[in-house]
């Protein structure tokens, strides 16, 4: 019995000091990194995390989604910055994080900026038309486009056009791994309650299909309705031809 006793006394005790041994940081920081003038996410932003004083405290990287988690130590007040190439840096407002299990989801919209590399300034000049929302953009992709993968660039007298009645006849066509939402453009102009499934092929002069946002144009990646509050969405794009087409 006195060996039972001792076993037990034994686990209690270091049940005990299991919090101590090995503690469990539950306190975090999540949030995304967007680009503030076109909504779309901004890869491999740089996010830090740092105390009064700039203190650095955690550092972590943004996925293609612009996403990151940043888990803390300890609870406590906290300045967040993200950074990334070509734009200039961004300040989230104060944040206190007061329990362990604290979880906290921050925003964190940049702006493009003068880029400084060893004594010179390059300022960011306009999209290069292959990522503008463009006529002249779509057939700048066309010319360079794949002719399978997960994103593809069709022209009227493609084979997966030329014989389809609908566009949903041509998405038969195309990579069906798509997001469960998706975000519809007609000639450059998000179209939100669009049945692209029966939008007839008369008049059409292209179509664009990304499976996800992050392998759109730049000017495409803003999810718009009804993606906004998705982080992963498929974009489709319709082009219609016409007089005014020629130099878009």
């Amino acid at each position: 019995m006195s060996l039972v006793r001792t076993a037990v006394a034994a686990l209690l005790a270091l049940a005990a000091l299991a919090p101590l041994v090995f503690p469990l940081h539950a306190q975090s920081i999540r949030g995304r990194v967007l680009d503030g003038e076109v909504g779309g996410p901004i890869a491999a932003a740089q996010v830090v995390v740092s105390r009064p004083g700039g203190e650095l405290v955690e550092r972590a990287a943004a996925d293609s989604a612009g996403a990151f988690v940043i888990r803390l130590e300890r609870a406590g007040g906290y300045w967040i910055r993200a950074e990334a190439l070509g734009y200039e840096p961004g300040d989230s407002s104060w944040v206190d994080i007061v329990s362990p299990t604290d979880m906290v989801e921050v925003e964190l919209r940049l702006t493009t900026g003068p880029l400084e590399i060893e004594g010179f300034t390059v300022v960011a000049q306009g999209l290069d038309v292959r990522h503008r929302a463009t006529f002249a953009g779509f057939r700048e992709r066309h010319l360079t486009a794949l002719d399978v993968g997960s994103a593809r660039v069709l022209a009227a007298s493609d084979p997966e056009m030329s014989t389809a009645g609908n566009v949903g006849d041509v998405l038969t066509w195309l990579p069906t791994e798509r997001a469960k939402c998706t975000v519809v453009y007609v000639d450059g102009v998000v179209q939100p309650y669009l049945d692209v499934e029966r939008f007839v092929m008369q008049g059409v002069a292209g179509l664009e299909y990304y499976i996800s946002q992050t392998d759109a144009p730049i000017e495409f990646r803003d999810g718009g309705q009804p993606c906004i509050r998705s982080l992963d969405w498929t974009v489709l794009v319709i082009w219609r031809s016409g007089p005014d087409r020629g130099g878009e």
